[in-house]
């Protein structure tokens, strides 16, 4: 299985599906494996430990 990472910056109310969609828009149908939305401490921002198919893909959004 590939690298889950965490992505920062989305809106506090966010579904998880949105936030796949999100990604995969960038990455690939198919792309992301999982996913876990929350929201930060304290915050107004919510962010996603995503965990993708592939090490590419992880890759890829960790240099954007």
């Amino acid at each position: 299985m590939g690298k889950t990472i965490q992505v920062f910056g989305f809106p506090y109310v966010v579904a998880a599906e949105r936030v796949k969609e999100f990604l995969e828009g960038i990455t690939g149908h198919g792309t992301v494996y999982a996913l876990e939305v929350k929201q930060s401490k304290g915050g107004h921002r919510a962010y996603a430990k995503v965990q993708f198919a592939s090490n590419r893909s992880a890759e890829y959004i960790i240099s954007l």
